[in-house]
């Protein structure tokens, strides 16, 4: 009889196949979306999951991830070529590509970023997100754009949605003025456009990063986000003043 080695078993050495350690990834993601339970096996497996998703998370020491008790999870495998497509939460997404006897190639990840989020742009895609304060006048909003492409570029616009053509030129007239009096140098001119919906002001600089390593500052960009929100409330307050009358300067 030979003698006997206590070798850490390796679930990634049964299987071997990347479909088959797919599936384990899939499963436990699942189970971390799984919620709290009585049954005490089912607890056990939801607190593995859990512990395989927050050490995920746990590989972006610098980007923070918090998370509740309870979560969310959707997951989806071999979607769009994607080995492990993760939704959690609604907040976050992870795009996880398996591999087994072979390295990273043809900056995979990178290219799958832009199918998931339905790319249908010729010039390299548009990724937005889109808020508004609570305290905002209903026809503005703040619009944060990545353009990819040659154009590389980020944006923090103050959007205004003006349906009646007649009141266009006037409305765009009196927010631009009025942001730019507001934002007190960081709010300049956009090329002016006359349709629907209308930039009224970009707010520059917007990404803020570490003078050190030129990293991404996420505390100094959240602390320009906020300011935009503050002067796009104090010019929201003037607005119930001249609805009933005139809008230009």
């Amino acid at each position: 009889m030979s003698e006997v080695v206590n070798v850490r078993p390796n679930l990634f050495r049964r299987a071997t196949k990347e479909l088959s350690q797919d599936a384990v990834i899939c499963w436990l993601i699942d189970w971390a979306g799984f919620p709290q339970s009585e049954n005490a096996d089912d607890e056990k497996l939801r607190r593995c999951g859990r512990a395989f998703l927050d050490a995920l998370f746990a590989k972006w020491k610098d980007w923070p991830v918090e998370l509740g008790p309870d979560i969310r999870t959707e997951v989806c495998q071999q979607e769009q070529g994607i080995d492990v497509l993760a939704r959690v939460d609604g907040r976050y997404v992870l795009l996880i590509e398996d591999k087994t006897g072979t390295r990273p190639h043809d900056e995979q990840l990178k290219r799958y970023m832009p199918s998931w989020v339905g790319n249908i742009h010729q010039r390299g895609g548009f990724y937005g997100l889109w808020g508004r304060p609570s305290s905002a006048a209903p026809e503005t909003w703040l619009e944060f754009g990545h353009y990819g492409g040659a154009e590389q570029r980020h944006q923090l616009a103050f959007k205004l949605e003006v349906p009646d053509a007649s009141l266009r030129k006037e409305r765009r007239e009196w927010w631009r003025g009025a942001l730019m009096a507001a934002g007190r140098g960081s709010v300049t001119r956009p090329r002016l456009g006359l349709g629907k919906t209308m930039t009224v002001g970009l707010w520059e600089p917007f990404l803020a990063f570490d003078e050190e390593d030129g990293r991404l500052d996420v505390s100094g960009t959240v602390r320009q986000i906020q300011e935009a929100e503050r002067v796009l409330e104090e010019v929201s307050r003037n607005v119930s003043q001249r609805r009933n009358g005139t809008w230009a300067e």
